[in-house]
């Protein structure tokens, strides 16, 4: 008789995420909620979760897995894992009654500034504009968000900015994106992303002035 494939495991590479019980005890983590948790950047402070660790750790951490399983892999079971848990994090989803403060303060970073645009002011469409919306995670469809692009055309893209720009530089817009599109503890809710937003024309906004 064949045996039964266990979903919780891949023939190679690593082990599938999946998410712990909210009381269950560190020690008892399987290698996948551990690998999980290694990924998610909510902590950072996105949406209504506190900051807990800082943007260096969360890169960090996520370099290391990059390291060992490579990029593709790393950035898929990211988006996995966003969608996993966004009942927890996204403020238009979950039961809080207010966004808590964040716990420490963002302090030192020797990471780079995002290089995005404030999702808050839609303006002309831009090198910059159009970075924005490509290494938005939201497009692919997280919590609140409709799906507007495929995994893989987003992960063909996302790529493609990681040889242009660096990985560690990607992983920083990335994170200022879901700070932009799902809200900071404290600070704000979350503003509409560029995809899901009309963009000016050069032509209109030269007419609005």
């Amino acid at each position: 008789m064949p045996r039964r494939k266990n979903p919780k495991h891949r023939p190679s590479g690593p082990p599938l995420p999946s998410w712990p019980r909210q009381d269950q005890p560190v020690a008892s983590f399987t290698p996948g909620q551990l690998y999980a948790v290694s990924l998610w950047p909510i902590p950072t402070g996105v949406g209504c979760h506190p900051r807990t660790i800082s943007d260096d750790e969360w890169v960090g951490s996520v370099m290391r897995s990059i390291r060992i399983y490579g990029e593709a892999q790393v950035l898929r079971d990211l988006i996995r894992v966003l969608r996993l848990t966004a009942r927890v994090w996204d403020p238009a989803l979950t039961e809080s009654a207010a966004p808590p403060e964040p716990q420490i303060e963002a302090g030192p970073s020797d990471l780079p500034l995002p290089m995005i645009e404030d999702h808050s002011k839609p303006g002309k469409w831009t090198q910059r504009s159009v970075r924005t919306v490509a290494l938005n995670l939201a497009l692919v469809g997280i919590g609140r968000y409709p799906q507007l692009v495929p995994d893989e055309r987003w992960l063909k893209v996302t790529r493609r900015e990681c040889i242009a720009t660096g990985t560690k530089q990607v992983l920083v817009d990335l994170l200022a994106n879901l700070r932009q599109a799902y809200g900071v503890p404290g600070e704000h809710k979350g503003y509409i992303p560029f995809g899901y937003q009309q963009i000016p024309s050069s032509e209109e906004s030269d007419d609005d002035n």
